[in-house]
């Protein structure tokens, strides 16, 4: 996975950079989260790009994919935490498209 910050304007991304690089088969991007206990939650990813991902949770999968190639959208998927530590992956699952570029994510409360 590579990460490449760039400076864009604000309307392009939320803060100094994003991650790309997941058009390769070695690209994902990789979070440990820690909860408080086990918990169903909304795990929202910001990202541009015409891409087919998933996000892994915990070994358990969930498909997501964002429509075009030059806006940045949100797509949220429910996913299972456990009490303690969770590793959560993001990997783009077609690669002949455009690339996935990951802003952000975001864990929220059902």
């Amino acid at each position: 996975m590579s990460y490449v910050p760039e400076v864009l304007t604000e309307e392009q991304f939320s803060g100094a950079g994003y991650a790309q690089g997941f058009d390769s088969q070695e690209g994902e991007l990789v979070f440990n989260v820690s909860s408080p206990s086990a918990s169903t939650v909304y795990l929202t990813v910001r990202g541009c790009g015409k891409a087919e991902a998933q996000i892994v949770v915990n070994g358990q999968k969930a498909a997501f994919s964002f429509e075009d190639s030059e806006k940045w959208q949100e797509v949220s998927v429910s996913v299972r935490l456990q009490a303690g530590e969770n590793l959560i992956t993001i990997k783009q699952t077609n690669t002949a498209v455009s690339p996935l570029m990951v802003d952000y994510i975001e864990i929220q409360n059902m």
